[in-house]
C-alpha cells in the first residue's frame, strides 16, 4: 500500500512540475511579425534566425504593400531596408541584430522603434563577414530617424 501511495505521489509531482515549467509564461517566446516580399531570400533567412528567440509570423506582401507598411509604421526613408518587423509596440527596420532588439525590449525607450539601413554584409540574414560597424538608429517619431541607438 505504501509503495502504491509513493508511486502515485511521485507521478503527481512529475505532472505538477511538467505543467509549471511547460506553461510558465516567462518561457513563452515574444511574438514578432516580419513583413517581407515573396522572393527575398535574405528576409527568409533573417526570419529563421529571429525564430530562434521569437515566435515569428511572416507576412508576405508585394513591393507596393511593403512601401505602404513602412510608411504606416513611420519608418524614415533613410533607414529603409528590405523587410520591416513589428515586435510589441516597436518597429524594427532591416537586418537589425538580436542584441539590439533585446536592448530595445529591455530598456523600453520612448521611441517608435529602431532601424539599420540597407543590407550590411554579415548582419543577420546577410552573407559574409561584418566589414563595418552596424549602426542602429532610433525611430524618434513617425518618419524621423533619431539618435544612434546602438553600434555593434
Amino acid at each position: 500500500m505504501l509503495k502504491k501511495i509513493t508511486t502515485i505521489s511521485l507521478v503527481l509531482l512529475v505532472i505538477s512540475v511538467f505543467f509549471y515549467f511547460g506553461n510558465n509564461p516567462q518561457e513563452a517566446k515574444a511574438k514578432m511579425k516580419v513583413y517581407m516580399t515573396p522572393n527575398c531570400g535574405c528576409c527568409k533567412t533573417y526570419s529563421r534566425i529571429m525564430n530562434r528567440n521569437y515566435d515569428v509570423d511572416r507576412e508576405i506582401v508585394s513591393s507596393e504593400e511593403m512601401k505602404r507598411v513602412k510608411q504606416e509604421k513611420g519608418v524614415p526613408p533613410e533607414l529603409y531596408s528590405c523587410h520591416t518587423t513589428i515586435i510589441e509596440n516597436y518597429v524594427v527596420e532591416g537586418h537589425v541584430p538580436m542584441e539590439a532588439i533585446e536592448k530595445l525590449r529591455t530598456e523600453s525607450p520612448e521611441v517608435g522603434g529602431i532601424g539599420m539601413a540597407d543590407m550590411p554584409q554579415g548582419s543577420p540574414g546577410m552573407p559574409g563577414k561584418q566589414i563595418r560597424p552596424f549602426k542602429i538608429y532610433e525611430i524618434s517619431s513617425p518618419g524621423k530617424a533619431g539618435e544612434l541607438f546602438l553600434e555593434l
